[in-house]
């Protein structure tokens, strides 16, 4: 596979903006930098199906259901993953993608 579809590349760049929002404890940042990961392998191998289930991983490592009884090690995105969001929002702005067909039907 030699292009992202536009979906799947749409919803990664969602996902990654929405990051910057979030309050993790610092393991799940670590887990979240396991997903970037992941979605920097599949953007450079240009493989869908690799990016949407990044996507999705990371996208469900940002849901806190609980925290420890007095837990309230939770905070912002730190600098290096922020620095990782940002370089992957620009390769997948600029990376080629498969156009839907005009009549909107997937291929």
């Amino acid at each position: 596979m030699d292009r992202l579809d536009a979906d799947a590349t749409a919803d990664a760049v969602r996902v990654l903006r929405d990051l910057t929002d979030w309050e993790l404890t610092p393991q799940g940042w670590e887990r979240a930098e396991v997903f970037l990961d992941r979605i920097a392998t599949a953007l450079a191998d240009a493989d869908a199906y690799s990016l949407r289930r990044a996507v999705a991983g990371l996208e469900s490592s940002g849901r806190i259901k609980a925290l420890r009884i007095g837990s309230d090690d939770v905070g912002g995105i730190p600098p290096q993953v922020l620095e990782r969001q940002m370089t992957l929002v620009h390769a997948l702005v600029d990376a080629p993608a498969d156009e839907p067909p005009e009549d909107g039907r997937a291929r």
